[in-house]
C-alpha cells in the first residue's frame, strides 16, 4: 500500500471519529434540552466538551494505531514523541502541585496569581486520563528503544496525575 493511501485512510479515520463524536454530542444535547440545562449552560458546555473528547478518543484509537504502525520505523518520530510526552507529563505534575498548593490556602484568603493558575491547572488534570491512555498506546506501539522507555515513564507519570485528580475530587463527589 502506498504512503498516500495509508495517510488518506488515517485521515478518514480521524474525520469519522470527529463526525461520530459530534453526532453523539448533538444527540445528547437534544435529549437533555430544557430549562434546567439552560440554567446551567456553562456546566452543560463543559460536559458536552468532555463527552466529545471521550467519544473522539475512543473512535480515534484505530486510526492512531494505524498511524503509529505506519511510523514504527521512523526513529526521529519516536524520539520527538517521547520528548513531547515527557514535557506534557511534567506539565501534569506542575498542574497537580499548583492545584494542591491552592487547596492548602485558608478558606476566604484573597485571590492572587496562585488562584488563577490553579483554575487553569484543572484542565490538564481533567484531560489526564485521555493523555495517559494515549501515552500508553504509544508505548505499546513503539519499537524497542530508549524512546519506548521514556514513553512508559510518561505514561506512569500521567497515571499519577490521574490518581492525584481522583484523590483531590473523590471526597467531594462521594459526599453528594
Amino acid at each position: 500500500m502506498n504512503a498516500w493511501i495509508k495517510a488518506g485512510a488515517i485521515l478518514a479515520g480521524y474525520c469519522l471519529a470527529i463526525f461520530v463524536a459530534a453526532g453523539v454530542v448533538v444527540v445528547h444535547y437534544t435529549l437533555t434540552d430544557g430549562p434546567e440545562a439552560e440554567a446551567e449552560s456553562g456546566m452543560r458546555a463543559a460536559g458536552d466538551a468532555f463527552l466529545f473528547i471521550a467519544v473522539f478518543g475512543a473512535m480515534a484509537v484505530v486510526p492512531t494505531v494505524m498511524a503509529l504502525r505506519f511510523l514504527r520505523g521512523s526513529g526521529w518520530f519516536w524520539r520527538a514523541l517521547a520528548g513531547l510526552a515527557l514535557v506534557v507529563a511534567c506539565a501534569g505534575i506542575a498542574a497537580c502541585v499548583v492545584f494542591g498548593l491552592e487547596r492548602l490556602r485558608p478558606f476566604g484568603a484573597p485571590d492572587d496569581a496562585l488562584a488563577s493558575w490553579a483554575g487553569l491547572a484543572v484542565i490538564p488534570m481533567l484531560l489526564s486520563p485521555f493523555v495517559a491512555g494515549g501515552f500508553g498506546l504509544a508505548w505499546l506501539m513503539a519499537p524497542p528503544s530508549g524512546a519506548r522507555r521514556l514513553l512508559l515513564l510518561a505514561t506512569i507519570v500521567e497515571g499519577c496525575v490521574v490518581l492525584d485528580a481522583i484523590a483531590a475530587w473523590a471526597p467531594a463527589l462521594l459526599r453528594r
